[in-house]
């Protein structure tokens, strides 16, 4: 379970459903959204490296110590979850990175395909139309 949970981390930051406050996208400059999206994913990135360190650095000095009780087996096997989530986060960090930059050279618009991106952008349309018609 301990391995699920961290692991399906990863998964949540492949696919941008991650929990996180949206409340900042509806006040905030989409600009400023941009940037602050990016210092996030560097933040993931970084808590992913620090899990990769210090999850091996636990794993090695307790988990080699105890003895899980009912399995028999050292908890090494379950620390080792640590570092293993570690890797999983960053790969997917960099996956998002390179999509990021091949999206760039090609072009397209850039869309985080947040809820708070479809508000806005519903916002923004209904204001054109309200215009439109004054």
């Amino acid at each position: 379970m301990v391995y699920m949970s961290l692991v399906s981390a990863a998964l949540a930051i492949r696919g941008d459903t991650h929990i996180r406050m949206q409340v900042i996208d509806f006040l905030a400059p989409r600009a400023s959204v941009s940037i602050m999206r990016g210092a996030a994913q560097a933040g993931i990135f970084i808590f992913g490296l620090f899990m990769i360190y210090y999850g091996w650095i636990f794993m090695t000095r307790v988990g080699s110590r105890n003895i899980m009780t009912g399995v028999g087996i050292r908890s090494t096997w379950l620390y080792l979850a640590n570092p293993v989530a570690g890797v999983a986060i960053c790969l997917m960090e960099i996956e998002r990175f390179l999509n990021f930059v091949d999206r760039r050279r090609r072009g397209e618009e850039l869309r985080g395909g947040t809820i708070a991106d479809e508000a806005r952008e519903a916002v923004e349309d209904a204001v054109q139309q309200i215009k439109g018609e004054g």
